[in-house]
């Protein structure tokens, strides 16, 4: 993780550390160019036990993410996962194999 954060650093991003978990700014207000992502900006949670999540990216940031990663990787993964969410603003959090509610009114931060 160290690694990926100084990696990052070094091109001019500014990743965040949470506990264990690396968050960047992915696209063109992120410094990322060359990602070919110019007109879009999407978060990219990165996990210590080899995951991670998009967040507002799409098939398009996700397959960025992954050519951005690969030189990062311990083992490859023999079979990838992959789990897509739908979300919407609610009165009361929930998530189910639909998607998830966020509170209304906590649309920016943790609450």
């Amino acid at each position: 993780m160290q690694s990926l954060f100084q990696h990052y650093t070094a091109l001019g991003m500014r990743p965040t550390v949470f506990d264990d978990v690396v968050h960047l700014k992915f696209g063109s207000s992120a410094g990322k160019k060359e990602t070919g992502l110019d007109s879009k900006t999407f978060d990219v949670f990165f996990f210590a036990y080899g995951v991670f999540v998009c967040w507002g990216g799409g098939e398009t940031g996700l397959a960025a993410v992954r050519r951005e990663v690969t030189g990062f990787e311990v083992k490859e993964l023999e079979e990838e996962e992959f789990d897509e969410f739908d979300y919407a603003h609610a009165d009361k959090f929930y998530i189910d194999r639909s998607g998830l509610g966020l509170r209304s009114g906590l649309r920016s931060g943790v609450g």
